[in-house]
C-alpha cells in the first residue's frame, strides 16, 4: 500500500459550535483517530492538506502517516463525510493500523466504530446529566433567592405596619392625656369659681350681719377706710405735683 502523509492538531472541543466556526471560517475539517490501545483522539486536519489526500484514488486501501505534533501514527481512512448540499468536507475518521498487524477487517472495524460510538454516547450522556445538575442548581438557587426576597419583604412590610400601629397608639394615647388634662382644668377652674362665689357670698351676708349686731366696729372701720382713702389721695397729688415741678 501507498503511504500517504498528512498533517493534524488536537482538537480539544466536541460538538457544540467549534466543529462548524472550524469548517466554516477557519478551513479545517473535524476528524477522529480511532482504534488500537489508545484512546480515540479528536482532530482537525486543513482542508486544502485534506484536498491533496482525497485526490488520490488508492486512499482508502493507503496506509496515511499522520503528523499530531511531535507524534507519527499510521493510520487507515474509513469514512470522508461531506455536506449533502454544500461542497464542504464536515467529518473524517480514521483507523489506526496496529504495528506488526495489517489493517482490520469489516467486522473488528466495526466493533472498533461501535466502541468509539459508545464512548461518544457516555461521553454525551455525561454532559448531559452535568447539565442537568447545573440547571437544577440554578433553579433552586433562583427559587431560594425569591423564597428570600419574599421573606424580606414581608419582614419589611410587618415593621413598617407594626411602627404605624405604634404610631397610631401614641397619638391616640397622647389625645386621650391632653383631653384628660384639659378636663382636670376645666373642673379645677370651676371649683375655683364656685368657691370664690360662695366666700363673697358669705362675705356680703355675714357684713350686712355685722353691721346690724355691732354699729360702733362697723363705723370704726368705716372711719379707718376713710381715713386711708385720704392719705392715699395726698400721695397721689404730692407725686403729680413735684413731677409738674421737674
Amino acid at each position: 500500500m501507498e503511504t500517504l502523509k498528512l498533517k493534524a492538531e488536537k482538537r480539544q472541543e466536541i460538538g457544540g459550535l467549534a466543529p462548524k466556526k472550524a469548517i466554516y471560517k477557519e478551513n479545517k475539517v473535524p476528524g477522529i483517530i480511532y482504534g488500537g490501545k489508545d484512546q480515540p483522539q479528536p482532530i482537525y486536519v486543513q482542508k486544502n492538506e485534506l484536498l491533496k489526500i482525497i485526490s488520490n484514488e488508492g486512499l482508502f486501501n493507503s496506509v496515511v502517516e499522520i503528523e499530531l505534533g511531535e507524534k507519527k501514527e499510521n493510520v487507515i481512512f474509513k469514512e470522508v463525510q461531506k455536506h449533502p448540499s454544500k461542497n464542504v468536507f464536515t467529518h473524517i475518521d480514521l483507523q489506526r493500523v496496529v504495528k506488526g498487524t495489517a489493517a482490520k477487517g469489516a467486522a473488528a472495524s466495526m466493533v472498533e466504530e461501535q466502541k468509539f460510538e459508545s464512548l461518544l454516547k457516555g461521553k454525551a450522556r455525561k454532559a448531559n446529566a452535568l447539565q442537568s445538575e447545573k440547571k437544577i442548581e440554578q433553579v433552586v438557587w433562583e427559587r431560594t433567592m425569591a423564597g428570600e426576597t419574599k421573606q424580606r419583604i414581608s419582614n419589611v412590610r410587618k415593621k413598617a405596619r407594626e411602627q404605624v400601629e405604634k404610631d397610631e397608639l401614641e397619638k391616640r394615647d397622647l389625645t386621650r392625656r391632653k383631653k384628660e388634662i384639659a378636663e382636670r382644668e376645666y373642673v379645677e377652674m370651676q371649683d375655683k369659681k364656685a368657691l370664690t362665689k360662695n366666700v363673697r357670698a358669705w362675705e356680703k351676708t355675714h357684713s350686712a350681719y355685722l353691721r346690724t349686731i355691732n354699729p360702733y366696729a362697723t363705723k370704726h372701720n368705716d372711719d379707718m377706710l376713710a381715713t386711708i382713702r385720704s392719705e392715699q389721695n395726698t400721695t397721689r397729688s404730692f407725686g403729680n405735683s413735684s413731677r409738674r415741678k421737674k
